[in-house]
């Protein structure tokens, strides 16, 4: 009887921690994917937070007033299922997961040449990250209904 609960036992381990490596493999995947994504670009832009929509607490977009851009215009949407943001019309709408620190009137700075993301707030730099993301593609649903341009 001690036998078979044990075996039971193990067989719900291993069938437990199959589930978890399948689910860390697909995460895996997905954010290597996303990245090699964002590795391509070479886009450089500042602007100023004039909004923002949240996802959740922390990941979502920040809709920018263009300061400075290396292009006027960058909407890859019908072309990609992943991407950075959209530039059109003098405006930037960037997904990212710095959204909890960002506020209006903030400036922020975008380098993908050394995939970084700089907040500025009363001239001094508050918080930097890399825009790589981890996000899984379900998400890029969500943020495609975001848009503000």
């Amino acid at each position: 009887m001690k036998k078979q609960k044990l075996i039971g036992t193990l067989l719900l381990f291993f069938i437990f921690m199959m589930i978890v490596a399948s689910a860390a493999f697909f995460a895996l995947k997905s954010r290597g994917e996303i990245n090699s994504a964002y590795s391509n670009l070479d886009l450089r832009f500042e602007g100023v937070v004039y909004d923002k929509t949240s996802l959740d607490h922390t990941r979502g977009m920040l809709h920018l007033n263009i300061i400075y851009s290396s292009t006027d215009f960058y909407d890859v949407r019908d072309k990609k299922n992943i991407y950075l943001c959209v530039i059109r019309n003098d405006k930037i709408d960037l997904i990212t997961s710095g959204l909890h620190v960002a506020e209006k009137g903030d400036t922020v700075i975008v380098d993908t040449s050394i995939a970084n993301v700089q907040l500025i707030r009363d001239n001094k730099v508050i918080d930097n990250w890399n825009i790589y993301r981890s996000d899984t593609f379900g998400a890029f649903y969500s943020y495609r209904k975001m848009h503000k341009i």
